[in-house]
């Protein structure tokens, strides 16, 4: 439990910064994620990142298990998946990135979902 008690609060602390970020600093968030997905090295970063991270998770913390714990082992299969993905396919990752970035209220729904995650690791990670 110690393990996954160690990665939730990780995830806490990078969801909720990278939340309250992007509530408060939409415009920088937006130039930010378009400014990544054109530029080509920061893309190969960020799938060996994505790539480290998952394999991480995966490695030390593979429970699928009926509780909160298993939200931490699909991220890090995410993370894995969207690792080999930036890494293999970088041209298909970088046009779905540009399809997503270019709905409208996109940076709105994605702002909500890095906050919820979040609180979520939050509650479990930091919870005494």
């Amino acid at each position: 439990m110690e393990i996954s008690i160690f990665i939730a609060k990780l995830l806490a602390l990078m969801y909720l910064s990278l939340g309250v970020g992007m509530l408060v600093n939409r415009d920088h968030y937006d130039r930010l994620f378009k400014a990544v997905s054109e530029h080509t090295p920061a893309l190969y970063f960020g799938g060996i990142l994505a790539l480290l991270f998952g394999y991480f998770i995966v490695s030390f913390h593979n429970l699928w298990v009926n509780d909160w714990r298993v939200v931490v082992t699909i991220f890090g299969w995410i993370g894995l998946v969207k690792g080999v993905s930036l890494l293999a396919i970088p041209n298909t990752m970088k046009r779905m990135t540009e399809s997503l970035m270019g709905m409208k209220h996109f940076m709105k729904i994605e702002t909500v979902f890095v906050l919820i995650f979040g609180v979520f690791f939050v509650y479990f990670g930091f919870r005494g």
